[in-house]
């Protein structure tokens, strides 16, 4: 069976700085809102998770209920929304399936009760990335 998704990466921002006064050279991080995507076409995936290097690799729930920042219920759209991720920086991620494989499915997804499927293997395709820039501005792989 074939399977077709999208991983895809929507960026907002917002910034902040900080200034470090005992340096004379100008030290800033900056924060940015970062939204992660799944578009499910046509699999029935019923939990997603995202994770990567923001959560050090620990699981965050996705949603496809018109709530906590996905648009629409239902469409097939997992969507994750991260707030005040610090730059600059880069950072790679992904997302699972909470079903394990084997009939079972993960709630912790830590390997305590498996791990979930890894969706970016079924494709053939490696960690996304993305990156915040000195500026705010968001880029990475979709």
């Amino acid at each position: 069976m074939n399977r077709f998704f999208l991983i895809s990466l929507l960026s907002f921002f917002t910034t902040s700085w900080a200034y470090d006064s005992n340096n004379s050279d100008l030290n800033t991080t900056v924060y940015s809102d970062v939204v992660l995507t799944l578009i499910d076409q046509g699999n029935g995936f019923q939990d997603i998770r995202f994770k990567g290097a923001f959560s050090n690799w620990a699981v965050i729930e996705g949603y496809d209920d018109g709530t906590n920042g996905d648009t629409t219920a239902n469409d097939g759209i997992w969507t994750l929304v991260l707030d005040s991720v610090s730059g600059p920086n880069s950072y790679e991620w992904g997302a699972i399936d909470t079903d394990n494989g084997n009939g079972s499915t993960c709630e912790s997804c830590d390997g305590s009760d498996g791990w979930g499927t890894w969706l970016l293997d079924i494709i053939g395709l490696s960690n996304r990335e993305f990156t915040i820039q000195d500026d705010g501005t968001i880029s990475g792989t979709t």
